[in-house]
């Protein structure tokens, strides 16, 4: 996980969201497991530390694929970008039964029973206006509803609507500083960046893509998302509970022709608290705010 110009790169790799069983509020927004102390600069995590972050595989022919992070906001659905269930090649939505879920990951190549769940999707929701760079936001509804475990758990949705200056982590298996795939999950603080700074690093990217639905997050010395970390979430801690509020969208990529992520450069992250209504809409979750995240679904 960190980030570096030129045009654009897609991020297919954490945020927090509110959410309950389907009659009992739940908690939301903390995890089961003591998580370790937050350090900058794309650190391991433990497992448990972060139980809302989800890996999202794509099936080609007989292979499966890690394609990008999502987050879970309830028993039945996860959060995460729009691109992420587009195909890259023909930009036609992919077909529901080409992805799955699993839950409760820690590393990508280590498939422990005991602590990980992997459902199928039944439906897929796209923001009706998305484009490449704009709106990039979908839910997807599971065939099959999550077992909340100390592993596994929904987020807290903020409802905050002004996050500049704030710091939060981000989460993801993303590109490293060594160029490589990370298969252990890795945390990074980065802060929220103004937008007219961010204009400043690139006009051209981000005049035209920098709304009230987008923000820009990270560092220029590095540390921040890359090829990997999409669809993951940016949280923030308040009151000892996390509350997701950005979704991993895109970067800047570099000008070597590798369409890796410019590691000098900013993030772009998906605002949830833009989207909130829509969520709510196609949810049927009510959003509270209020830090003991307590979601009822109607």
């Amino acid at each position: 996980m960190k980030v570096t110009k030129s045009i654009i790169v897609m991020l297919s790799a954490v945020l927090v969201a509110v959410s309950c069983e389907r009659k009992a509020p739940l908690e939301c927004g903390i995890p089961r497991i003591s998580a370790h102390e937050l350090i900058t600069n794309g650190q391991d995590t433990a497992p448990g530390d972060w139980p809302w972050h989800a890996a999202i595989f794509r099936r080609k022919g007989s292979s499966t694929n890690y394609v990008c992070g999502g987050s879970v906001i309830s028993e039945e659905y996860i959060l995460t970008a729009a691109h992420c269930v587009m195909n890259a090649d023909n930009g036609f939505q992919l077909a529901v039964n080409r992805i799955f879920v699993r839950l409760g990951v820690h590393d990508l190549h280590t498939i422990n029973p005991e602590f990980i769940q992997q459902h199928e999707v039944g439906k897929i929701f796209k923001f009706a206006n998305f484009t490449r760079f704009v709106n990039d936001i979908a839910l997807l509804r599971l065939s099959t509803y999550i077992r909340f475990t100390s592993y596994v758990q929904p987020a807290c949705m903020n409802l905050e609507p002004n996050i500049n200056g704030e710091y939060g982590t981000v989460v993801g298996w993303g590109l490293t500083e060594n160029e490589e795939t990370s298969s252990v999950l890795k945390k990074a603080d980065i802060p929220v960046i103004e937008p007219i700074a961010c204009l400043k690093t690139d006009r051209v990217l981000f005049g035209q893509t920098l709304n009230d639905g987008v923000f820009c997050a990270g560092y220029t010395n590095g540390t921040g998302v890359c090829n990997g970390d999409s669809g993951g979430g940016l949280f923030f801690r308040r009151a000892n509970t996390w509350f997701l509020g950005g979704i991993v969208s895109f970067s800047q990529i570099r000008s070597d022709g590798s369409r890796n992520c410019y590691m000098e450069g900013y993030g772009a992250f998906t605002k949830v608290h833009h989207f909130i209504s829509w969520i709510s809409n196609i949810t049927g979750m009510e959003f509270q705010r209020n830090y003991n995240c307590e979601v009822h679904l109607s």
